[in-house]
């Protein structure tokens, strides 16, 4: 089993790959999923922007299986790191990071903040090993595992604020600046929690251009290269 880690510029179709990717492989797409797990991990509550959540015991009752044994396997040590919870104030829509921001202020230190992410990729790949996971810094928080392909995706910058424009209903200028700060807030992601360039070709297996590929090649360029990358380890 081979899991595939997509780290994409705004605009670029990596979302609608990922899922597409997912589907083909009968695994599990994971995003924000995996953000609300560290919340939960952490016991604390999942920001959202329903008004009414369930009770605590409720929510014991129904979390998912996954998100439950993980929970119950490194929520004591997480914990004991906590720093007292920020007030809660909703994100701007479609913005990058401020979740995460509330995270990080609910830990010590970034490195606590990696570690807890880490854990949670780990713990998740333990159970779903055909994984696809999308953003949270896991092409380095996972570079050099074996069973895991690192994939990006990339097009020129005409073409994203392009798609971006007629996907998002924006005018042209609107797209621009919306392609340019969505890259910019992913790699100072990458660059303050793991020191990275997000783009920097040696952290994937792939770099995929769909300026020159369609969804549906990209899409059976991974699954190739997953189950190359899967039969080197028999």
């Amino acid at each position: 089993m081979v899991a595939v880690t997509v780290s994409r510029e705004h605009g670029a179709l990596g979302t609608e790959i990922g899922h597409r990717v997912a589907d083909r492989l009968g695994g599990r797409y994971l995003d924000r999923e995996l953000l609300d797990m560290a919340f939960q991990f952490a016991g604390l509550p999942v920001p959202g922007p329903a008004p009414l959540r369930p009770s605590p015991a409720l929510e014991q009752k129904e979390m998912p299986g996954l998100a439950r044994r993980i929970v119950d396997a490194i929520a004591g040590p997480i914990s004991a790191g906590l720093q007292p919870w920020p007030r809660y104030v909703p994100p701007r829509p479609g913005s990058v990071g401020d979740e995460d921001s509330l995270l990080r202020q609910a830990v010590a230190t970034d490195q606590a903040y990696v570690d807890l992410m880490s854990q949670v990729l780990e713990r998740v790949l333990e159970h779903y090993p055909d994984s696809v996971i999308v953003g949270r810094g896991a092409q380095c928080a996972l570079a050099g595992r074996p069973g895991v392909l690192h994939v990006h995706i990339c097009a020129t910058v005409a073409d994203r604020i392009r798609r971006t424009a007629q996907a998002e209903g924006l005018s042209e200028s609107e797209a621009a600046d919306r392609v340019h700060a969505l890259d910019e807030e992913r790699a100072h992601y990458i660059r303050r929690y793991y020191a990275e360039d997000w783009q920097k070709p040696c952290l994937y297996h792939l770099t995929l251009n769909t300026s020159w590929l369609s969804v549906d090649q990209a899409v059976d360029i991974i699954l190739y290269s997953a189950g190359a990358l899967g039969s080197g380890q028999d």
